[in-house]
């Protein structure tokens, strides 16, 4: 047993001086002691054949992890005794991983290797993962030089890495990482490929996206006036002002690293498909191919991001409030015969100064008399006669004749404009489209004696009750001070004088400057909610997000209050504007004079008013007519007569 005894320490010596780990020593020792044991029990001499048996049935009594271990530790034990040297598995290189991959590819691992100030044995093992990684390239792809390595190749080695074990999978990827940050340093990569194995990790990862050649041509091609855009080098510096801006806005870190997540997709989607610049059209794009690959939530995050990477690109003002959407325009889809003359009535009107939402709805105006006009053949605008325009008046369907009106006047001033241009039969068919339409008068709706009682007990709750103190402060204003929805979320700190306290603002619908008192329970409101609840903020607006970015609110915020205070209240065409009418009725029935719920109210004249006073009850039983005054009559007639 002395020889075994020699070539055990000779194994243990041989891989202490490699640095293998305290746990990878201990496995050795104990493995060695087992077979020295059972040879000496069974009273056998030491052979090859002996220890391979051994070893084998021990596959069954431990860990394959462990069992590995065992096998190496025989091997070199065998070695020891058969030549008195460790070479390893394999003494002929060319039968190794190694052997199989290309002089280049050795190269770059032996630089690698040497420029890394690692023990001898981890240095071993990240040389074993490059080799493999490496040899999975060159046997897929057949590529024999760094510098032919393509995102297709990394994706196809992801797949390859799926099929081992977990820890074996991460070991491979740490390699793998390894690799392409040197390659990068020399020069051999471009820069996406040492983002790529963080982007492959985890959720919501970076999928391969091949644009087809059309597309990729016509990004390329078009015109920098008509498509800003920007290289990649730009791009990246983009990338840290927009971290920083995230941070300003307060957002939290882990929205700050998927900015930078979601920006580094970006740059190796542009990189994988030969896109040398950014412009809005990448963006659009990329997010069109990622759209069904990610939750909801997570495409409303990357579009969000893109708006603001692409207002850097514009040059505008920075908002976090934009919501980048992509929606083909009523223009862009309209018939192609009609498109030079709709185009030139829409540049007419944007050179007198028209705003975008008035285009825009001069546009999806002409889009549907445009569309009908080409549904039953039309090719040319002299085909259209006053039948026709009243066909397709009737079959123009609106939800309402307000709607209705809108649309047939802004239809009726592109016919006058057809008709100026002598591109009509005659110039006076836009005469065949009416635009008006019977006045209607609409029962006020008021909240009811039980919800208005139920709306102030959750008013008056104190502690975390149903509503939120933003909630309970924008009910108040509408509820006790009339204001409509757009002046709440439009109000800022500095219309709130506390020394009244007094709320000075301009009106949005009517630009009519309001001052009114604040009733105690709404600057209590107000009040409690800045100093409980708002997000600390250099947004000077009233109410705002409570989570980054604290920016200012839709008017949507103050319906979603009251249905969230009155669940259970179902009132078609009744939103937020109800607390307004409560309000007005309420203070005519507590005696106000009709021009002091006026004033209250900010309207120009009393007519507005007067649709209230039927809630009146009190007073108007006391200006009830003589039926005979109304030329009403009752059979047997009046009495006293």
């Amino acid at each position: 047993m002395d020889m075994y005894y020699e070539s055990k320490t000779a194994v243990l010596n041989h891989i202490s001086s490699l640095e293998y780990a305290k746990s990878t020593v201990d496995i050795y020792n104990r493995c060695l002691d087992a077979f020295g044991l059972y040879l000496n029990e069974n009273n056998i001499a030491y052979s090859s054949e002996t220890a391979s048996a051994w070893v084998e049935k021990q596959k069954e009594k431990i860990g394959a992890s462990s069992w590995c271990l065992y096998r190496a530790a025989i091997f070199k034990l065998d070695q020891y005794y058969n030549t008195g040297l460790i070479q390893g598995y394999c003494s002929d290189p060319r039968n190794t991983m190694w052997g199989h991959l290309s002089s280049d590819y050795q190269k770059t691992i032996d630089g690698l290797i040497r420029g890394l100030n690692r023990s001898a044995a981890t240095k071993s093992n990240i040389r074993y993962g490059c080799v493999k990684v490496l040899l999975q390239i060159q046997n897929t792809s057949g590529h024999m030089q760094a510098e032919a390595i393509t995102y297709d190749d990394l994706f196809a080695l992801l797949e390859s890495f799926s099929r081992e074990t977990v820890n074996i999978m991460h070991f491979l990827r740490a390699c793998m990482k390894t690799l392409l940050d040197y390659l990068y340093s020399m020069g051999k990569v471009p820069y996406g490929f040492t983002l790529f194995p963080r982007l492959t990790i985890g959720k919501n990862c970076l999928n391969q996206i091949t644009i087809d050649t059309e597309t990729s041509e016509g990004i390329l091609n078009a015109k920098s006036k008509d498509c800003p855009r920007i290289s990649l080098g730009t791009f990246l510096s983009i990338q840290s002002l927009l971290v920083l801006e995230y941070k300003k806005e307060c957002y939290s870190k882990c929205s700050r690293c998927k900015v930078k997540r979601i920006t580094d997709m970006i740059y190796c989607f542009m990189e994988s498909n030969g896109l040398n610049s950014y412009s809005p059209e990448v963006g659009r794009i990329w997010l069109h191919y990622n759209e069904t690959a990610v939750s909801r939530q997570e495409h409303r995050e990357r579009r969000r991001l893109v708006s603001v990477l692409n207002q850097h690109i514009d040059g505008t003002f920075v908002s976090f409030k934009h919501v980048y959407r992509y929606k083909p325009d009523a223009f862009a889809r309209s018939p192609e015969w009609c498109k030079p003359a709709v185009a030139e009535f829409l540049h007419l009107k944007e050179s007198l100064g028209m705003k975008s939402s008035t285009i825009a709805m001069f546009s999806c105006s002409l889009y549907r008399f445009c569309s009908y006009m080409d549904s039953i053949g039309l090719q040319d605008f002299k085909e259209i006669t006053i039948p026709m325009i009243k066909d397709f008046n009737a079959s123009d369907i609106h939800k309402t004749l307000e709607g209705k009106n809108a649309y047939n006047s802004r239809i009726r001033k592109f016919l006058e404009y057809l008709g100026e241009q002598g591109l009509l039969q005659s110039p006076f068919l836009f005469l065949a489209l009416p635009c008006t339409f019977a006045r209607r008068e609409h029962v006020v709706e008021t909240l009811t004696a039980d919800e208005q009682e139920r709306l102030q007990r959750l008013l008056d709750e104190q502690g975390g009750g149903t509503l939120s103190l933003r909630r309970k402060a924008m009910i108040q204003l509408g509820y006790r001070m009339g204001l409509r929805s757009i002046d709440i979320v439009k109000l800022t700190i500095d219309d709130i004088d506390w020394n009244g306290p007094v709320l000075s603002f301009r009106q949005e619908k009517t630009g009519k400057q309001l001052i009114l008192p604040m009733p105690a329970p709404v600057a209590n409101a107000i009040s409690k909610y800045i100093l409980e609840e708002r997000p600390a903020t250099h947004c000077r607006q009233l109410f705002i997000r409570s989570k980054a970015p604290y920016c200012g609110l839709a008017r949507s915020a103050c319906i979603q209050a009251l249905e969230k205070a009155l669940a259970d209240r179902n009132v078609k065409g009744s939103g937020f504007h109800v607390t307004r009418k409560t309000f007005a009725t309420n203070m005519l029935r507590n005696g106000a004079y009709i021009q002091e719920v006026s004033d209250a109210l900010g309207h120009g004249d009393l007519t507005n008013v007067h649709k209230y006073l039927v809630f009146d009850e009190d007073r108007m039983a006391r200006c009830a007519l003589k039926l005979s005054e109304r030329s009403l009559t009752m059979e047997g007639g009046f009495p006293n007569e």
